[in-house]
């Protein structure tokens, strides 16, 4: 469970990291990085990557292998809890 809740935190803030530096500073403030993060858990529990904040050029890996964004950890992903811990800067 820790190792699923680490590489969650990795990937959210990748996605916030790639938008942010994608657009204009002031465009993107925290509430707009956090629907970011929902967007995308959303679409992982409906494992629905077309449903995602992804880029055209998106390579998705998992332990060094390159896998379809639909595989590995969003297979296996079943729904959301009630709690959210969120980081941003």
């Amino acid at each position: 469970m820790r190792k699923l809740l680490a590489i969650f935190f990795v990937v959210i803030f990748t996605i916030a990291a790639a938008v942010a530096q994608s657009q204009n500073p002031s465009s993107c403030d925290r509430a707009c990085l956090e629907g970011i993060g929902d967007q995308y858990l959303a679409a992982m529990v409906a494992h629905d990557a077309s449903k995602a904040p992804f880029a055209k050029n998106l390579i998705f890996t998992e332990n060094t292998i390159k896998l379809p964004p639909t595989e590995g950890l969003w297979f296996t992903s079943s729904g959301l809890d009630d709690f959210k811990f969120t980081f941003l800067r």
